[in-house]
């Protein structure tokens, strides 16, 4: 009996060893040979995600049909010149100087100022004289030279005499250049976009009020390059002021704030009489006439007066 249940408990583990191969075998052939396997799925998602991004029939550069951000940068105009702040830095410079020279030396030395603008590079933006004792004593010369040549003209112009007045300033643009040029580049890109929009307008009324757009930024570009244009010149020329004179047509001695007090106080005194005689000479022509009406009125009603008793005694 003992021995019938241990052939049977060996032959049940031994067929469910043979079941469980075989169904093993089965299950990896199936895996390896099955399209649906997650290889095949992984290849075939990998195809799918293609034919995605460029559908059959569609043509092979029609990603490339809108404009790209540098082919629309390449439509905009150039900028004015000198725009780049990586050549250097935008200062407008000024000076002014005044020169005491020798007597009799005026012609010579202001000849010479004149000259210093063409050894420069630069030109000679106004000159003006005075006299003096029935002579040309004194006079101005503005000068505008390259800005890097501001401090070799200031050094030339001080070497004709002896100078008594000095003053320099700077002032830093640098900063309004760089946001002068992006507002001129955004307005050129609004420009080529109304043109281009202008262009495929159909509607009477989107044709107006796509001009008016255009116009105002238009207007818009126009200003902003004409205070690039405007800096561009002051920052790359500077401007020297130089006055020259001999020793008895300097400029007037610096007053007292007491003595400049009654100076002004004179003149202003001088100024009320003048103003009283002008006023006096514009009503004078009036009084003389009120007068002589009033006397010939006095005169007729004089005589008015006395002819009535005469007629009443007769």
């Amino acid at each position: 009996m003992r021995t019938t249940q241990k052939i049977l408990a060996i032959g049940v583990v031994g067929l469910l060893l043979f079941v469980g191969c075989s169904k093993a075998q089965s299950d990896g052939t199936t895996g390896s040979d099955q399209p649906g396997s997650r290889a095949d799925t992984k290849e075939l998602s990998s195809e799918g995600q293609t034919d995605a991004i460029q559908a059959p029939g569609a043509p092979e550069d029609a990603a490339l049909s809108a404009p790209t951000r540098d082919e629309s940068l390449a439509q905009i105009p150039p900028l004015p010149p000198g725009g780049d702040l990586r050549a250097g830095e935008r200062v407008i410079r000024n000076a002014s100087l005044s020169v005491r020279i020798s007597e009799g030396e005026f012609q010579d030395k202001f000849q010479q100022a004149n000259a210093l603008a063409a050894r420069f590079g630069g030109f000679v933006a106004a000159t003006s004289t005075e006299e003096t004792e029935g002579r040309i004593a004194s006079g101005n010369v503005t000068l505008r030279v390259p800005s890097d040549k501001f401090e070799d003209a200031i050094e030339a112009l001080k070497e004709l005499g002896e100078v008594s007045a000095e003053e320099k300033t700077g002032h830093d643009v640098s900063a309004e250049f760089v946001d002068l040029e992006a507002r001129l580049r955004h307005a050129k890109t609004q420009e080529a976009f109304y043109l281009r929009l202008i262009d495929r307008a159909t509607e009477i009324s989107d044709m107006i009020q796509i001009q008016q757009q255009l116009s105002q930024i238009q207007l818009q570009i126009e200003s902003i390059q004409g205070r690039l244009k405007f800096l561009e010149d002051q920052t790359s020329f500077s401007t020297i002021n130089v006055r020259i004179f001999e020793p008895d047509a300097g400029p007037p001695p610096a007053r007292g704030a007491l003595l400049d007090a009654l100076v002004r106080a004179w003149e202003g005194f001088q100024n009320v009489v003048a103003g009283v005689i002008v006023g006096l000479g514009w009503v004078a022509p009036f009084a003389l006439v009120a007068l002589v009406g009033y006397a010939v009125w006095r005169f007729f009603r004089r005589d008015k007066t006395t002819a009535v008793p005469e007629s009443s005694g007769g």
